[in-house]
């Protein structure tokens, strides 16, 4: 019963891969040095792009799932974690408290990455309104193409299998 499971999530990720085929926008994100670099130029190889904000209880407890992949897969993969979090200040404070290195990134609230988490819809009174959930995992090519922008969290071990197919 659990193959048929993991095989119905690999197939359901492949279509939203495929279906949803488009790039991620060469907007710039903050260093935790305060510089900008365009997120795009970072894109050399497959990447993890891991939306998170140091209030996110479940986006912290996926920090050590993802670091492990990221470790078994070393040279072949990187992980970029963008940071939700409202102030530059709040992110810089919790890097620092945590000893967090690696590509962590912030970005603003309009930022046009946040985009890419931002469901919008309308409701029963024609009232339109959007949301975001974190933690969210995408999976990204060296052109920047959004290959999965549903990943499953890297706790499930799901995650795994979804990269072995783009390797």
């Amino acid at each position: 019963m659990k193959k048929i499971v993991f095989l119905l999530v690999v197939l359901i990720c492949s279509y939203t891969a495929i279906a949803q085929k488009n790039t991620i926008p060469n907007a710039e994100v903050t260093n935790p040095d305060g510089e900008k670099v365009k997120i795009i130029e970072m894109m050399n190889k497959l990447t993890i792009i891991d939306y998170w904000a140091t209030w996110c209880k479940p986006c912290i407890a996926e920090m050590p799932y993802l670091e492990e992949i990221e470790k078994k897969y070393n040279g072949k993969l990187d992980v970029i974690s963008i940071s939700a979090d409202m102030t530059e200040a709040t992110w810089k404070k919790y890097l620092t408290k945590e000893g967090k290195t690696g590509h962590q990134y912030w970005v603003e609230m309009n930022n046009p990455l946040m985009n890419l988490i931002t469901e919008t819809y309308t409701m029963d009174d024609d009232t339109k309104g959007s949301s975001w959930a974190i933690p969210r995992f995408f999976l990204v090519n060296e052109k920047g193409e959004i290959l999965n922008k549903h990943c499953p969290e890297p706790s499930s071990g799901l995650l795994e299998a979804i990269i072995e197919q783009h390797l």
